[in-house]
């Protein structure tokens, strides 16, 4: 028999006396006037039942069947009234009927823990009436699956509650958003634990609704988006916004198959050139970009660090882009080419801002057959603007050893002119 019981009639203050005065006395008598027989019938009620969830090697002997004089019924409302782990681990210190009513608040949030994976859709409306009944889960929810539509109602509901929350998937299917009021930016800029952001199959109102709620989330350093997209380019790019000076992305990753050029404004933000480490893109192809800095040189002086319009900043970091083709694609080869020219000029246009500081940039072309080598080897060459800066050189390679980052070069199609 369970002996955890949920009174909905019982009131928050019995608790909230009983935590802040301790006086046992007054909080059973209340508890008795709420519950009447019920409770009387109720009240003693063996704890073995329990028991089950002590933890491995703690024995079920000399076990006090009311702590503090207090029956089962009235720490299992003490527990439900807790909304604070730390709490929790305290309460579960004292004794072994304690530890295993903790251990049976801790068995109702083990679908909240990091270790669980969520695979469903998340019912935004269903998860609010979790968190009223058992606090305690806003402080395990870790990660989370939202439909699209639920998004704004979401944001509303549990800005800054989702204490413990560092990931947010959103998924939609095809219907355009309508626009998003400015304050659901705020309530996502409550959510200040989310380091990571993937949009899948979602249909923004506009450029800026999107990039105005990937910059809400402050702590955000990973974002993954599969077939993204907005009705309206309204919107300048990031370089010039002033609420995107906070976004500080370490790794991105986009899955297009259509347009790779309509993301070019959010690589404008202006730290992702100090910030980015790794972008990687799939569509056609798979486009695997590595950003690493370089030691600082001891013979520069510091002040040179900085710089203004009329001068260029010290090469500090160097890009190593990977093309791959995927072997079991079904593409048909123009289709192929067009996605990897588009792909190429955004990562062109991007990468040419001297902001980023790039001292080297090289391309390896990782078992591309030949229809895909000739595209950097015939008029129009592609990566005109880094050609011209004559920091670019790309290769054509065979087995490549990823991890030793060893390959077989049989081919130099573009040879760097650092005397440009």
């Amino acid at each position: 028999m369970e002996v955890r019981s949920n009174y909905g009639d019982v009131r928050n203050d019995m608790v909230h006396t009983l935590l802040a005065t301790g006086d046992v006395l007054s909080v059973r008598h209340s508890l008795a006037e709420e519950l009447g027989d019920s409770h009387e019938r109720t009240v003693d009620v063996e704890a073995t039942d329990i028991l089950r969830y002590l933890p491995p090697g703690i024995g079920r002997e000399d076990v006090r069947t009311k702590p503090g004089d207090l029956p089962t019924e009235i720490w299992c409302i003490v527990l439900d009234a807790i909304d604070d782990p730390s709490t929790l681990f305290a309460l579960a210190s004292t004794c072994k009927l304690l530890m295993a009513l903790a251990k049976q608040t801790r068995a109702i949030l083990d679908p909240y823990s990091p270790w669980s994976v969520f695979t469903d859709l998340t019912d935004v409306q269903r998860l609010q009436h979790q968190v009223q009944e058992t606090p305690l889960v806003s402080h395990f929810l870790m990660s989370i699956k939202i439909p699209a539509h639920s998004m704004i109602r979401f944001f509303y509901d549990f800005s800054g509650r989702l204490k413990a929350l560092e990931m947010i998937d959103i998924i939609g299917g095809g219907d355009i958003l309508p626009p998003l009021p400015r304050p659901i930016l705020r309530a996502a800029h409550r959510f200040r634990n989310v380091t990571k952001l993937m949009i899948s199959d979602v249909a923004f109102w506009s450029f800026a609704d999107f990039s105005r709620l990937v910059c809400a989330l402050d702590s955000l350093v990973e974002l993954e988006l599969r077939q993204v997209s907005w009705q309206r380019n309204e919107g300048r790019s990031l370089v010039d916004e002033p609420y995107a000076a906070s976004l500080i992305l370490r790794d991105i990753e986009i899955r297009e198959a259509v347009s790779m050029s309509r993301y070019e404004r959010l690589l404008g933000a202006p730290k992702l050139c100090e910030s980015l480490t790794s972008l990687r893109l799939f569509g056609r192809i798979g486009v695997f970009c590595a950003f690493k800095s370089n030691p600082p040189d001891p013979l520069v002086p510091e002040i040179h660090e900085t710089f203004t319009p009329s001068t260029s900043p010290i090469p500090r970091r160097t890009a190593n882009i990977r093309i791959h083709p995927d072997p079991d694609a079904d593409v048909e080869w123009g289709t192929q080419r067009q996605w990897l020219r588009e792909c190429v000029d955004l990562l062109d246009s991007a990468l040419a801002s001297r902001a980023w500081c790039l001292s080297d940039i090289i391309v390896i072309l990782h078992d591309c057959d030949d229809e895909l080598v000739n595209i950097f080897r015939v008029e129009p060459l592609p990566f005109r603007t880094l050609r011209d800066r004559g920091i670019l050189k790309v290769r054509n390679c065979k087995n490549l050893d990823m991890w030793n980052e060893r390959w077989e070069c049989e081919e130099e199609i573009i040879i760097s002119d650092t005397s440009r």
